[in-house]
């Protein structure tokens, strides 16, 4: 018996040893893959996050529409459908996609029509987009701070 447990003790240590050398190795692996990964690839990745972030919203989106359709006076679904409009607004414009955000603001304006700030934003898109200028400061903020 005394054998048997002298085996088991030395297969547990050759174990151990060998789980944190894989263990290490993996952790070096993904080091150096890291490093390697070129900045192109990671700003791919960054793009395909923001159309993922993109298809998201949209899907939000119809669904508050489709409980709106049916139930018009519901304040939660008009409230979550405003704030993703919102989010999609803001990943549009950090994306550069002028054009893509002028129906979201449209929808946003038909939506919250007392909201200035909505109105104020989709006319300066709109000049922008016609006068091909750059995005300056155009942020969606909450519509209860006008």
């Amino acid at each position: 018996m005394n054998k048997n447990n002298m085996r088991k003790k030395l297969y547990q240590k050759i174990i151990i040893i060998f789980s944190g050398l894989a263990l290490f190795g993996s952790m070096t692996v993904a080091t150096f893959s890291f490093r390697q990964s070129s900045p192109s690839s990671l700003s791919k990745s960054n793009t395909e996050t923001i159309y993922s972030i993109d298809e998201r919203l949209y899907s939000i989106i119809q669904g508050y529409e489709t409980v709106l359709e049916r139930e018009p006076n519901n304040m939660t679904a008009k409230q979550g459908l405003e704030e993703a409009l919102r989010t999609l607004v803001a990943t549009q414009i950090q994306a550069k996609n002028l054009d893509k955000t002028i129906p979201i603001m449209e929808k946003l304006t038909t939506l919250v029509p007392e909201n200035d700030q909505y109105k104020n934003i989709l006319k300066q898109i709109k000049n922008n987009t016609n006068s091909n200028t750059k995005v300056k400061d155009l942020s969606v903020s909450d519509s209860s701070n006008p």
